[in-house]
């Protein structure tokens, strides 16, 4: 008995062990092939590329005529950015004014580690509210920012973002129907504190 005994626990050991090492086999095989990506997917970026845009800044805007917008418009924009959330997002409030029309805005942005892309929302005081994800372009110190995703009407929204080493902002946005019309169509900078009135 005891030797019968002994055998099944020793062939219950066997067994087990052969499972354990198919287990380990098998997580070091995982960790072989997933490193690499892990280095991959690192992040290319970070929130702290617009630190440099933080605190208070005016800026001019140019809507130019289009399918939308029945004559150019030039107008101003007071803008107060500041970090929020234990400085993983940056807080945006916002006054635009062009002639017969004043709004105004709040946004937020981060940087999204896991897919490498920025991410910034807006809400204005028309009930407005956007969604968009940022690629960053290094060689240009830029973020392509594109709507997440296409509004049920067919309208798409993207901006190309420059953001010089001093903190301030030049853009252009482009909007567009579904069937490609150009409706929107804006540029802006950031007015240097020297000039600004």
């Amino acid at each position: 008995k005891t030797d019968r005994s002994f055998n099944k626990t020793d062939r219950w050991t066997g067994s087990t062990m052969k499972h354990l090492a198919s287990l380990i086999a098998f997580i070091a095989l995982c960790s072989a092939s997933t490193a690499p990506d892990l280095q991959e997917n690192k992040p290319v970026a970070s929130l702290e590329i617009l630190a440099a845009t933080i605190g208070d800044s005016l800026q001019e805007l140019t809507n130019e005529q289009t399918a939308l917008i029945p004559k150019r418009m030039i107008g101003k924009r007071k803008v107060t950015r500041g970090w929020t959330l234990d400085r993983k997002f940056i807080e945006e409030t916002a006054t635009t004014e062009f002639s017969g029309f004043k709004g105004e805005s709040r946004a937020m942005f981060t940087f999204d580690e896991y897919e490498n892309v920025f991410r910034w929302w807006v809400f204005d005081t028309y009930g407005v509210a956007s969604e968009y994800v940022g690629t960053w372009i290094p060689d240009e110190r830029s973020i392509k920012w594109e709507m997440a995703k296409e509004r049920t009407d067919g309208y798409t929204h993207s901006v190309l973002e420059r953001i010089n080493a001093d903190g301030t902002l030049e853009w252009e946005a482009k909007g567009r129907q579904r069937d490609g019309t150009l409706a929107v169509h804006q540029t802006g900078k950031s007015i240097p504190p020297a000039t600004q009135k």
